[in-house]
């Protein structure tokens, strides 16, 4: 008698599921609190196109960014280019959304200084981080300056080296969280004193918040660092 046929072992072959059931990458939603137009020129749609080589990559808009961050459930949520934030975006109930995200094991990365969180009396009120996410973390100066890489196994790993970078810098980083610190003189030979950090990675409740102030969004610097921060525990 011949063997029977497994019908279904056919069908599999035949039509494999589809690649998209089987995709294991990590899922970005990229948080646009601003007016949308934005994303559609060049240096954008290349960010775009450069992390959905990486990542599964979802973009709002701003009126959707609250339904968003629960409905399209990501892993990483990126905030860029929210030094302004449109009308059509809720303010408090997004800040909480992401408060509430990171809280319970999420990673929210902030590219640049959120100061559309800001209430609308005090736009660019420096404490945006404490305000509106409970963060010690202040704004405090742009500069292209050299920083030093921090050295701690637990941070993810990026340029373990003095490096110049051009930045929107926080003050009030915790050294556990800040990645560089602003060096004494240019070999770096230790930190300043209280010095300003460029890029900070802190535990939030079960997950992460994160910030990159540098100004070149599409640099290869930067994109390295968004990577890091993406892979990063």
């Amino acid at each position: 008698m011949p063997p029977k046929r497994d019908v279904k072992q056919e069908l599999l072959a035949r039509f494999p599921p589809s690649s998209d059931l089987l995709d294991d990458r990590r899922k970005v939603l990229i948080l646009v609190v601003d007016h949308g137009m934005v994303w559609g020129d060049e240096e954008h749609q290349g960010f775009i196109a450069n992390f959905k080589k990486h990542y599964l990559v979802e973009a709002s808009d701003p009126a959707s960014c609250e339904a968003f961050i629960n409905s399209k459930n990501p892993d990483i949520i990126f905030i860029i280019g929210a030094t302004t934030m449109h009308e059509s975006c809720n303010r408090e109930a997004t800040a909480g959304r992401l408060k509430e995200f990171a809280q319970n094991g999420g990673k929210v990365i902030f590219g640049g200084v959120p100061y559309g969180f800001n209430s609308k009396n005090k736009p660019s009120d420096p404490a945006v981080f404490k305000k509106m996410f409970g963060l010690d973390w202040t704004v405090g100066t742009a500069q292209e300056t050299w920083t030093k890489r921090m050295s701690d196994a637990a941070k993810p790993l990026i340029y373990n080296r003095t490096i110049k970078l051009k930045a929107t810098y926080l003050k009030n980083v915790p050294e556990h969280a800040a990645l560089f610190y602003v060096c004494e003189n240019k070999m770096g030979a230790k930190p300043k004193k209280n010095a300003q950090c460029p890029v900070a990675y802190q535990a939030y409740g079960e997950g992460v918040m994160a910030y990159v102030g540098m100004e070149d969004l599409m640099g290869d610097v930067t994109l390295g660092m968004y990577h890091a921060l993406c892979k990063g525990a």
